[in-house]
């Protein structure tokens, strides 16, 4: 009894059937055979059913019709033929299935068994499955069995890394909750954590972390560093709050400019007289107590933005905080010195008596800029990391 496997569900199945001649007893095959031959019977049968007729049919060889028979190649292969299944044979769920040709003159009754394809390691060899040998789109839903990819049936390492092609997993290749929990062993979760989010290494990351924390616990920001670096990123403004001078500034807020955090405008009025500050600042005349207050407000706020960019490769961090009453009376003078010649430069009156005086003043504000930048002046105030000299003595304003 000859065994065929095939898979279940498969369609147009065509087996080759060896028919023995019972005149002869060296075992040659039976010739002259056709689908019609008086008394040629064929029936199948499933375990837990009866014998179904299979009614033979004239077909060609390799187009299959079911229930055709044919011959090979009587002259040169005698005794076998072409059987073509009925698709019911087969149908999904099938496990065996036996098939009976019978009934002509001096033949041998012959049966075959159908059985349910099924493949272990013994019957496949090394480099069997290919990319060649598998059509695009063929590895579908219908085609897998629920469960059918198990544990038992996947040895160690099979899905090693040079099996699968860069990119063949994508995210249109899995469904929705394909692989849950349930799906993943613990030892697979293991597998796929190696060289991620590892125990291991998230106990690096949190040495790390630690250290960090470590670091910014031990800064002292004073209230106005932090004032002045939070305006910087918001734009907003933030009112009456102690600069480092220690007196009160009224931070000053236009269209999301930046705010003041050096001077006010008693720091112009000492250097240039309180009257020349509001003649200066009221432009047109106008109303001295709208005007002039937006203008001083104006010329402050470029004053210490032209001061931050001198000095923003110095060697201080910005904005600069310190306690020694001399230092704060040098960066004082200076953003209110460059205050007050904004103003009276921007008047937009001609030259006179005075404009040297003022252009004079500019320039030594700027030259005591250039004597911060290159040490000849030293403040007392927090230095940045690249201006730190091992060895060199650091007095902190705290």
């Amino acid at each position: 009894m000859e065994t065929y496997h095939i898979r279940a569900g498969q369609t147009d199945v065509c087996i080759d059937v060896f028919i023995g001649d019972t005149r002869l007893q060296d075992g040659s095959g039976l010739t002259g055979l056709v689908y019609d031959t008086s008394g040629l019977a064929c029936y199948y049968h499933k375990p837990g059913g009866s014998a179904t007729v299979i009614s033979l049919v004239t077909t060609s060889l390799g187009s299959h019709t079911e229930g055709g028979f044919i011959v090979i190649d009587g002259t040169n292969i005698p005794g076998l033929y072409e059987l073509q299944i009925p698709d019911a044979c087969i149908a999904s769920g099938f496990k065996r299935c036996y098939v009976s040709l019978r009934g002509a003159a001096n033949m041998a009754e012959t049966t075959i068994v159908l059985v349910e394809a099924s493949v272990n390691a013994a019957e496949m060899i090394d480099g069997l499955i290919t990319a060649a040998k598998i059509a695009s789109d063929t590895i579908t839903e219908d085609k897998i069995a629920t469960g059918a990819i198990s544990t038992s049936k996947l040895a160690a390492n099979t899905l090693a890394s040079g099996k699968i092609a860069d990119g063949a997993i994508t995210s249109a290749k899995i469904a929705s909750n394909a692989i849950a929990s349930d799906q993943l062993a613990a030892s697979a979760v293991a597998e796929i954590q190696v060289g991620l989010a590892t125990a291991a290494a998230l106990a690096i990351v949190d040495t790390i972390v630690d250290a960090i924390k470590a670091k910014t616990d031990g800064l002292n920001f004073t209230s106005t560093e932090v004032d002045a670096n939070v305006k910087a990123v918001t734009g907003t403004a933030v009112a009456d709050v102690t600069d480092f001078h220690g007196s009160v500034v009224s931070y000053v807020q236009t269209s999301g400019a930046a705010t003041t955090v050096y001077i006010a405008r008693s720091h112009l009025e000492a250097i240039f007289g309180v009257d020349n500050i509001a003649e200066w600042a009221n432009l047109e005349n106008a109303d001295p107590a709208v005007e002039g207050d937006d203008r001083i407000a104006s010329a402050i706020l470029w004053a210490e933005a032209w001061f931050t960019g001198r000095m923003r490769d110095g060697p201080y961090k910005l904005p600069i905080s310190t306690t020694s009453t001399e230092d704060n009376e040098i960066i004082i003078h200076i953003i209110a010195t460059f205050a007050g010649c904004w103003l009276y430069s921007n008047r937009g009156l001609e030259a006179d008596e005075a404009t040297d005086r003022i252009e004079k003043l500019t320039k030594a504000a700027d030259d005591r800029i250039d004597r911060l930048l290159n040490g000849e002046i030293k403040l007392m105030a927090t230095q940045t990391a690249s201006s730190v000299h091992p060895g060199a003595p650091l007095c902190v304003g705290v």
